[in-house]
């Protein structure tokens, strides 16, 4: 049970790094887009 309960905190820091990293390179795809856009 203890186990359990560390594999569950691992797998949420995990997926909490992995959303933000995914979030992060999606804001920056978004802003270079936009930059793009506006030079064009």
């Amino acid at each position: 049970m203890k186990r359990l309960l560390i594999d569950g905190r691992n797998y949420n820091e995990t997926f909490q790094v992995v959303s933000f990293s995914f979030y992060h390179s999606l804001s920056v795809c978004f802003l270079s887009m936009y930059f793009v856009s506006e030079k064009c």
